[in-house]
């Protein structure tokens, strides 16, 4: 990483939309120099991953120095965009790399955004200029575009036009240098960015047939028969677009399902959960029927002692009448346990 600068006057909030593994990577450096961070996605487990991929990434910034002012528990969650970046100067955009999705997001926010408040998008894909088509006023959205992982890798490129603001890139250059990145300034907008246009693969190709002239002559391959072709097999990953699309399609869909199980997790956790406080709840509602059912039990023995007990022939008339409290007794103590039985 980059020696590292102060933040622009004012920096303590930064936003991020979209936390897959781009977006999670960015919270993870956000939060180790030292700044709150809002984040939303739509995914329904989004919280779990996310603090997750930052507990797994810390270790290697503290090993970097990356972490002295940081903290991993100073990250919020929001249900809508719009939340989110209410208190941001710095928003960091990493939503799928389609157009229409990136328009909905930028509607939805520039309402709400702080009037200073500066957004880069990670898009790899993407021209700044169709971006911009998401906006009514879109001089200070620019493009961020990091190397993966951001929060190990400290490359990052910075792209903006003639609408983007006067002072808006030099100020992005500062806030990614006080996060250790290192800036490169992109001047000309074309498709795909300085570093993919700079890796590419070069082959060496030779390919032909080889016959020799026949006759006495076995090694003789000069002949009208051999054929040479040597050449150099030069591919840009921009001629690999579609692979590049795919495979990142497929760690879209690889996060989703993931979300998906981790969601599923969750809830057949819950459910364990609930069901196993009914059945402490039954169980204590089963050992207080049997004490009532004891209870009762002894009510019944005491009021059988009772009427079996001999009658003195020359009790009060009053006497002889408990007789008859005594039988409904009985019979109330035989209630009271058909009751606690059913």
């Amino acid at each position: 990483m980059s020696s590292r600068t102060d933040f622009p006057q004012g920096v303590e909030v930064a936003a991020i939309l979209g936390a897959g593994t781009i977006g999670a990577s960015w919270t993870a450096l956000f939060l180790a120099a030292g700044l709150e961070v809002d984040v939303y996605d739509p995914s329904a487990t989004v919280e779990a991953f996310v603090r997750d991929y930052i507990e797994q990434a810390w270790p290697s910034m503290e090993q970097l120095g990356l972490t002295a002012n940081g903290s991993p528990d100073r990250v919020r969650f929001f249900n809508s965009p719009e939340q989110t970046v209410v208190r941001a100067q710095f928003v960091q955009e990493s939503v799928p790399e389609k157009i229409e999705i990136k328009h909905d997001i930028f509607a939805r926010i520039e309402p709400h955004l702080a009037p200073q408040a500066v957004v880069a998008s990670s898009a790899s894909g993407l021209l700044v200029k169709d971006m911009q088509q998401g906006w009514q006023n879109p001089g200070r959205l620019i493009l961020g575009h990091p190397f993966n992982p951001p929060h190990l890798i400290p490359l990052v490129e910075l792209l903006g036009n003639e609408k983007t603001e006067p002072g808006v890139l030099e100020w992005a250059e500062q806030f990614y240098a006080a996060c250790g990145k290192t800036t490169i300034r992109v001047n000309k907008e074309v498709p795909g960015h300085v570093a993919n246009r700079l890796q590419a693969a070069i082959d060496l190709v030779v390919s032909g047939n080889f016959r020799n002239s026949g006759g006495n002559r076995p090694f003789n391959f000069s002949g009208e028969n051999s054929q040479l072709r040597a050449g150099i097999q030069f591919t840009t990953p921009l001629d690999q677009i579609q692979e590049r699309n795919n495979y990142r399609e497929s760690l879209i869909n690889y996060q989703r399902a993931r979300r998906a199980y981790m969601l599923a997790e969750d809830l057949v956790k819950q459910q364990v959960r609930r069901d196993w406080r009914q059945l402490v709840v039954l169980r204590r509602n089963l050992e207080t029927s049997r004490r009532a059912v004891r209870l009762a039990a002894l009510q019944y023995d005491s009021a059988v002692n009772e009427s079996n007990a001999p009658v003195d022939p020359r009790q009060s008339v009053a006497s002889q009448g408990r007789s008859g409290l005594q039988g409904n007794n009985l019979l109330n103590a035989l209630n009271a346990i058909l009751q606690n039985q059913n």
